[in-house]
């Protein structure tokens, strides 16, 4: 009689392997299904963990960069179902302090949505997790308390049903704001449809006066500016406009000029009348 040897075994980890590795500093990314192209989602090995591939994702689309606060990250996997029909479902949850607009809009425009999670690497080497895929996603149930104790959301990812799959194991790259917004001079800003609605102004080698040169996006479409510029005798200097300049006119909010110092942005609104195109100011920080 002859036994087939096991492929791989389960030696002692290293120390700490038990460790809170998910609750600590490990970035987490949410993925709407519908942001991956159509072969976007990596495939696995035989073993259905590993993935072979990069992740794709749409042109010019990033994954949400999901704040939760480090101790109250929980993820769990659990079996379910009768003898002989197992699977795994997995659910995510975590907080989120405060009321801050943004992650209202997050809960109210993507409640009941399916999304795919990646709790990213806190050290080179490591791999990815991959929660849930384009079949079997996890969805949204967003939670919001404020009384004498706290403020704040829970943000709830579950899984409807579970599936064969436990995480998967990324080793991949993934593209995040830094990595997919372009950077354009500041005279020469050109806000484009196929790019991110995140634009970045170049770092300055003097102060100068920040143009916008093309603007194709639709109407009502938000996009961002964000500086970059530590010197503030250097950053450029965006002002309102009050003629057209090759069809372009900014308005800023009580005409309160904003320069491009790093970790400053600026939010616009796109509205058209025309051929003529206004970007209206709608947040700066």
């Amino acid at each position: 009689m002859s036994f087939e040897l096991p492929v791989g075994q389960l030696k002692k980890p290293k120390s700490g392997a038990g460790g809170p590795s998910f609750s600590n500093s490990r970035p987490v990314y949410a993925i709407p299904v519908d942001m991956f192209t159509e072969n976007g989602y990596p495939a696995t090995d035989e073993k259905k963990v590993r993935m072979l591939e990069n992740i794709v994702l749409q042109a010019g689309a990033v994954p949400f960069d999901l704040y939760l606060t480090s101790g109250t990250k929980d993820y769990t996997v659990e079996v379910e179902g009768d003898q002989d029909a197992e699977s795994f479902k997995k659910k995510v949850v975590g907080n989120f302090p405060g009321d801050e607009t943004e992650a209202t809009e997050f809960a109210v425009n993507n409640l009941a949505k399916g999304f795919v999670l990646v709790a990213g690497k806190c050290k080179s080497g490591l791999a990815s997790k991959v929660i849930g895929d384009l079949c079997n996603p996890l969805y949204l149930k967003p939670s919001f308390q404020a009384n004498n104790q706290k403020t704040g959301f829970v943000f709830t990812f579950e899984q409807t049903n579970g599936d064969e799959h436990m995480h998967r194991d990324y080793f991949g790259t993934l593209p995040t704001e830094e990595t997919v917004s372009p950077v354009f001079p500041p005279t020469a800003i050109q806000v484009l449809a196929s790019d991110y609605n995140v634009v970045k102004v170049a770092v300055g080698t003097a102060s100068t006066v920040i143009a916008f040169t093309s603007v194709t996006k639709d109407a009502d479409a938000v996009f961002t500016v964000v500086g970059q510029d530590v010197d503030s005798t250097k950053a450029g200097t965006l002002s309102s406009t009050t003629d057209f300049v090759g069809n372009i006119i900014v308005l800023l909010k009580n005409g309160v000029s904003w320069k491009s110092l790093a970790g400053a942005s600026i939010s616009f609104k796109v509205f058209k009348n025309g051929t003529k195109t206004f970007l209206i100011e709608t947040n700066r920080k």
